[in-house]
């Protein structure tokens, strides 16, 4: 014998009337999901990310810059564009879309700048990317770019550069790069990245 299964009755006018009852208490207004950040970037903070990823392609990505021809390393075509096109990837991912503007072989008096970047508050910045050591790139050519910033620069109206340098010398790593230096009203930065193809044995 089957049991008869009774259904609970729902009183739909009581929660019609408990909804209006507590009516004050219901939001109409959509939440937020996700606080952006509308804070200024500063110089530090920017100079602190530049750190960071150039740390992150000497660890996981320098290989990208070589190409191995009968045992011998030797710079991959245009290692400098390679290594803007790491650099924009990376700043773009930090900083998502509205907080920096990049615009990239921006003419500028006499030469073209690498990347000529906004940071979100408006401060402008200068960048110039350099190869040094590995064959072909001497520290002349890399520390050519300090003169290059401050030229840029002026050009701008600006008044911060950075120096970027994939630096690949085995044995002079970082050598006659200074990390900060001020060049009458211009601070330039310089950054170099440990691009060594092998490992001393």
């Amino acid at each position: 014998m089957k049991k008869a299964h009774k259904k609970a009755k729902i009183d739909v006018s009581a929660m019609l009337q408990e909804c209006i009852d507590n009516h004050e208490n219901l939001s109409l207004t959509p939440q937020k999901s996700e606080v952006i950040n509308e804070e200024p970037i500063s110089i530090e903070s920017f100079h602190q990310t530049l750190m960071d990823i150039s740390r992150s392609i000497s660890a996981n990505s320098r290989m990208h810059f070589w190409k191995n021809e009968s045992g011998s390393h030797k710079w991959a075509s245009n290692p400098e564009q390679i290594g803007k096109h790491f650099l924009i990837t990376a700043l773009e991912v930090k900083y998502g879309t509205g907080a920096i503007d990049i615009v990239q072989e921006n003419i500028a008096g006499a030469g073209i700048i690498d990347l000529y970047i906004t940071l979100r508050g408006g401060l402008k910045i200068v960048v110039e990317l350099k190869i040094c050591g590995g064959g072909g790139y001497s520290s002349s050519y890399a520390l050519s770019g300090e003169n290059q910033l401050i030229h840029y620069l002026k050009n701008k109206g600006t008044h911060v550069g950075f120096l970027v340098v994939f630096d690949g010398r085995k044995r002079d790593y970082g050598k006659g790069f200074r990390p900060i230096q001020v060049i009458e009203t211009n601070t330039i930065y310089t950054i170099a990245i440990d691009m060594t193809p092998t490992v001393e044995k």
